[in-house]
């Protein structure tokens, strides 16, 4: 099957007006990045860190996302009531209507259900992806901020402004189940899931302390504590390390093993928006705003390990999933960058016909829900 979706995409490729390397290029590997202010997003090679080509989705992107068990890249604008299905097989794209404009989607974990959500009326539609079919839709959440999915794709976990806890969505219902508790007395701004699957971080509306909760008892946890304004918690690839960013104070802890006694605060950067590792757990990479630059730091060590200079400020980026290559859109210069975790150095600068804005892969892993 995945042989068969590779051979089609080359195909479709090939018509593209962009043309590079696209006798190579595998869907279910490669690199895709959507571009502001164009209905198309940039193929690139991850064997050769080339352009391979150019996609059409149907709409200019508020968000891509990938369900590559099936085949499928998803868009949606937050303009329009519609999600946008591209067959990565046969290049056909399926617009399915909805009854909301939606401003976010999640992937579940199989590959075969999204969400889709619009944050300030509260609502949520859940859609399976073969059938184009609504699920259910909850419509009397208060004001929402994030939702994940579960690792075993049965529940959506949504932060709000809901205090002291978080909402939970049933994928085979469509409805609203037991809220759990957050141990704060804040609504919740942000949410990442444990790799396992067994733990949520919760980034509070306010306060100065990241919420735990234990997934297998719908139970809060000693929180972290952090600065007044963390960014969530980051767990690592393999969930041995936990990264939280203060952007007030331009610090990173790093808790290793959930021993907070012995967590290390390290100078960094502020305007932190996402915490990236990579190499076997052996390394976390930050960008921040107030530099263009990657901070380095070796988690085995617990220390600052240099810095990787970026032509531009980097947009929301993706690991291999072998945690070997980091890609960075960087949309004031018009590519996408390439560092390589093992050998810390920036590798590649691959220029795209546009600005990217995002990237996404299959499999990819440090900051995906």
């Amino acid at each position: 099957m995945m042989r068969f979706l590779a051979i089609a995409l080359l195909g479709f490729l090939a018509a593209s007006p962009t043309r590079a390397n696209e006798d190579t290029v595998d869907p279910t590997r490669a690199v895709f990045a959507s571009l502001a202010d164009q209905t198309a997003v940039a193929v690139i090679d991850p064997d050769t860190d080339r352009l391979a080509g150019r996609i059409d989705i149907g709409l200019v992107p508020r968000q891509i996302e990938l369900a590559s068990s099936i085949g499928k890249l998803l868009a949606i604008d937050g303009q329009n009531p519609q999600v946008n299905i591209v067959d990565l097989n046969t290049g056909a794209i399926r617009s399915v209507p909805l009854d909301l404009v939606a401003d976010r989607l999640a992937v579940t974990p199989d590959g075969l259900t999204i969400a889709l959500a619009n944050f300030k009326s509260g609502r949520i539609v859940l859609l399976d992806l073969l059938r184009r079919r609504i699920l259910g839709s909850v419509s009397d959440l208060p004001l929402l901020r994030d939702m994940v999915f579960s690792s075993d794709s049965a529940k959506l976990y949504l932060a709000g402004e809901q205090q002291g806890a978080i909402d939970v969505v049933s994928v085979a219902t469509g409805r609203r189940e037991t809220a759990i508790s957050t141990g704060l007395p804040h609504g919740s701004l942000a949410l990442r899931r444990a790799p396992n699957g067994g733990r949520l971080f919760v980034q509070p509306d306010g306060g100065s302390r990241v919420g735990v909760v234990d997934l297998d008892r719908s139970a809060a946890l000693d929180p972290i504590p952090a600065g007044p304004l963390p960014t969530v918690a980051f767990p690592s690839a393999t969930g041995a390390y936990l990264l939280v960013a203060d952007n007030r104070l331009g610090t990173l802890t790093i808790v290793h093993d959930g021993d907070v006694q012995n967590a290390a605060v390290l100078k960094a950067s502020t305007g932190v928006g996402a915490i990236y590792t990579a190499w076997f757990d052996t390394l976390a990479l930050v960008p921040g705003t107030a530099a263009q630059a990657v901070l380095l730091y070796d988690l085995e060590a617990m220390r600052p390990a240099g810095s990787i200079a970026l032509a531009a400020a980097a947009g929301r980026g993706a690991v291999t999933p072998d945690g070997q290559k980091l890609y960075l859109p960087l949309a004031d210069a018009g590519e996408v960058a390439v560092i390589n975790a093992r050998q810390r150095r920036l590798t590649a600068s691959i220029a795209v016909p546009g600005h990217p804005a995002s990237v996404v892969l299959a499999g990819s892993y440090g900051v995906c829900h």
